[in-house]
């Protein structure tokens, strides 16, 4: 179902946006000189696609303006889920663990554990009603699946913030796709909201990480970063636009699948750190990353067209569209 959106509902998603953006970038800024004084640096390594030490841990000020937006909107509204208040523990709990793995390393065992307890407790805040896939399968087996989806998704956006500005690029996108299938489709406009702060709060972030980057996310930022977007698409998923929630997030999807995939046919550990992502091969040490994340942008706001598209078009046409553009972006970025 289409419906145009009350100018007010579209107001308020567009301050959303603004202040989320405005804190985002002031947090930043204030965090950066901490980081500097900790010694918190990124050195560079033979699998790095930076020249320079580099402060890590600024996503600590994104996951901070998405932790506080999140909860202004669960206060101001009446429309967010009654359990949503788990979702605003598990992104802290996140923060936490990545927080301590960015400072002193933590087994991979660890961090997955944290991950699943996360999840766990994500889907635990969904009505009963709330079905990610469907109603096809039985409620045990979909809770099942979308818990695996989202833990691989969580790691998926770990694993593809490797050069400047990637990541904050495409959380925007995302979140300003998600925001537009709620405001456009028969949706609470609270998701609008949600999606509209996370992606201000990635906005305000870019201009530090852009190429060249002042100081990186880290995966205090990039996990529970993931972990918030992860929610919007369920999110998305449960109100029956599946095909939106696939679209929107299918190149990062495709490139962290297909290098799981090649790794281990190759029998490569594929959590030991590497420069085998699509967009790696496609930004040698020290050429500019802003070249590829302009390409991905180009792909994604496609892919965001063919989100909003698929509320009313068949859903065959806009996934079809939507894996020859991610197709052609890879072979641009593996052929550039």
């Amino acid at each position: 179902m289409v419906h145009r959106p009350a100018m007010t509902d579209l107001a308020r998603t567009v301050l959303c946006f603004a202040g989320a953006a405005i804190m985002s970038g002031g947090l930043t800024a204030a965090l950066l000189p901490l980081l500097r004084r900790r010694s918190i640096i990124d050195q560079p390594n033979a699998r790095s696609s930076h020249t320079a030490p580099t402060p890590r841990g600024g996503g600590a000020a994104v996951v901070a303006t998405i932790v506080m937006s999140w909860s202004a909107v669960a206060l101001l509204t009446t429309m967010t889920p009654s359990g949503f208040p788990r979702i605003l523990i598990g992104i802290v709990v996140l923060a936490v663990v990545s927080g301590i793995e960015d400072v002193r390393g933590l087994s991979p065992v660890t961090r997955l554990g944290w991950q699943v307890v996360a999840v766990v407790g994500g889907l635990s805040a969904l009505g009963s009603d709330q079905m990610v896939f469907q109603g096809v399968m039985a409620p045990w087996l979909d809770r099942g699946l979308a818990a695996l989806a989202w833990v691989w998704f969580v790691n998926l956006f770990n694993f593809m913030d490797g050069i400047d500005g990637i990541t904050s690029v495409e959380t925007s996108t995302i979140g300003v796709g998600v925001a537009a299938v709620f405001l456009i489709g028969d949706a609470p406009v609270a998701g609008a909201y949600l999606a509209s702060a996370l992606a201000g709060a990635a906005t305000g972030f870019l201009p530090w990480n852009w190429y060249r980057a002042r100081l990186f996310m880290g995966d205090v930022g990039s996990v529970p970063t993931g972990y918030a977007v992860g929610y919007l698409l369920i999110l998305v998923a449960t109100r029956s636009y599946w095909v939106a929630a696939l679209i929107l997030p299918s190149y990062y999807l495709v490139d962290a699948t297909v290098t799981l995939l090649r790794r281990v046919l190759r029998g490569q550990k594929p959590w030991e750190p590497h420069r085998d992502h699509f967009y790696q091969v496609a930004t040698p040490v020290g050429a500019s990353h802003a070249v590829t994340v302009v390409k991905v942008l180009a792909a994604n706001v496609m892919l965001l067209a063919l989100a909003i598209a698929s509320i009313w078009a068949p859903a065959y046409v806009c996934l079809a569209a939507a894996a020859i553009v991610v197709a052609v972006l890879l072979a641009v970025l593996a052929n550039s």
